[in-house]
């Protein structure tokens, strides 16, 4: 399976961190199985981030609401040459207004809150079309010594 993790183009000046989580997470369940490309908008044009992900089986994007409409841009552009690719949309905002994402005809699924077991649980053949996973036990515990 190919997967495609995309964080569209936005001034900042941090990393994609949470697409990292997602990668290494799914990475990991599925070993040897996946073929996992990552790009950033910042550092890949959106011709780049279109032409490598129009063969992938599963694009996902992760969006704040200042860059929801550059990564649905990049969605229809997919879908426009290859529409049996799956879009899933997480991040801010899809968490905030998944219906609103939906309407959008270039949106497969929407991801609530944390994406690790939530993204693992649309690999493994959910599709809903929106998916929660139920959090991370033990936040009131006090963290282990790293």
């Amino acid at each position: 399976m190919k997967v495609t993790l995309v964080q569209p183009k936005y001034f900042n000046i941090w990393e994609a961190l949470g697409l990292a989580y997602i990668g290494a997470y799914i990475k990991k369940s599925f070993p040897g199985k996946l073929e996992l490309s990552f790009h950033q908008g910042n550092f890949d044009d959106d011709r780049t981030i279109i032409e490598e992900s129009k063969t992938s089986d599963l694009v996902a994007f992760s969006c704040t609401s200042p860059v929801f409409r550059p990564a649905l841009g990049l969605a229809q552009a997919i879908k426009k040459i290859s529409p049996e690719v799956k879009t899933v949309f997480g991040g801010f905002h899809p968490s905030a207004v998944p219906h609103d994402c939906l309407e959008e005809e270039a949106v497969d699924q929407v991801v609530i809150g944390e994406g690790e077991e939530a993204f693992l649980k649309i690999l493994l053949g959910e599709d809903a079309p929106i998916v929660q996973a139920n959090g991370f036990s033990g936040l009131n515990q006090v963290f282990p010594d790293r």
